[in-house]
């Protein structure tokens, strides 16, 4: 019954831009959306900022919102929009800000450092994603021959 009110609240915001019933919906559903942010960011002030821009797409988007569909999948992939943009956002900020360690272990922001370091940490990741395809193709129980010997004596 609660969706079908939902529903109902933001085919007002969509036709007549309802600010009440915007807002409605803003109280039903704030605590959800925050704490589900808070969880997935693990800092409250950005789930904060994130859940403005949330209801900020909800009223801008809201034209888009296919009433045959539930008001919470539609919040929920915005939710999830908003996110992954943040996620997206937040690696290119460290990125930037992380300066790369030269051989004397100091940090530089020299190119050919930097160069180095991505070089290094690619060959971690193909040297991890060989190790997990190969611990992959393992059998789930060892050979015969082999128990006595992981028992040991």
């Amino acid at each position: 019954m609660r969706d079908e009110n939902d529903r109902a609240l933001m085919s007002r915001v969509r036709r007549d831009q309802d600010g009440k019933a915007f807002g409605e919906l803003v109280r039903r559903w704030d605590r959800r959306v925050l704490t589900f942010l808070t969880k997935a960011t693990r800092d409250p002030d950005a789930a904060k900022d994130l859940r403005q821009e949330v209801f900020l797409r909800v009223f801008r988007y809201g034209e888009s919102y296919n009433p045959a569909f539930a008001f919470s999948t539609w919040l929920y992939r915005i939710v999830a929009n908003v996110l992954a943009n943040w996620q997206a956002k937040q690696r290119r900020v460290l990125a930037v800000e992380t300066p790369c360690v030269g051989d004397a272990g100091n940090t530089s922001r020299n190119p050919g450092d930097c160069a180095e370091a991505a070089e290094e940490v690619d060959l971690w990741e193909k040297y991890s994603a060989t190790h997990r395809e190969g611990a992959a193709r393992l059998p789930a129980r060892p050979p015969e021959a082999f128990r006595g010997i992981l028992r040991g004596p």
